[in-house]
């Protein structure tokens, strides 16, 4: 339990943008507006929920397993809250180029892609 309450910044964080009209309404049409820094804004902010919602199922069983200790949980945190954010908007920053180069190769539009 100390653990789960202690990674809460992974899940709570992506639970409240997906329970509110941010993640409902907001994220999906500003990944696909057609200003730029919305639209780099929905990417990172998907990217964002998605790296972390992956780490608490990825990693909560090792810790009951190996009952690693509190202090453990605090300095993985401390390791990990600065990068998640950051690699976020590297990927959105990679990412849009390569979906307005789609939008211009003239492919078919899958329905409900990006570009």
């Amino acid at each position: 339990m100390v653990y789960f309450l202690l990674v809460a910044y992974y899940w709570l964080i992506p639970l409240i943008v997906v329970l509110t009209p941010l993640g409902h309404r907001l994220v999906p049409e500003w990944a696909r507006s057609d200003v730029r820094k919305f639209k780099y804004l929905g990417f990172a902010i998907a990217y964002m929920m998605g790296l972390f919602i992956w780490f608490l199922p990825w990693s909560l069983p090792y810790w009951y397993v190996y009952n690693y200790a509190p202090a453990m949980g605090v300095a993985t945190l401390i390791g990990y809250m600065w990068w998640v954010p950051l690699f976020s908007l590297v990927v959105a920053l990679i990412t849009l180029p390569l979906v307005e180069a789609l939008k211009r190769s003239g492919l078919p539009k899958i329905p409900g892609a990006f570009w």
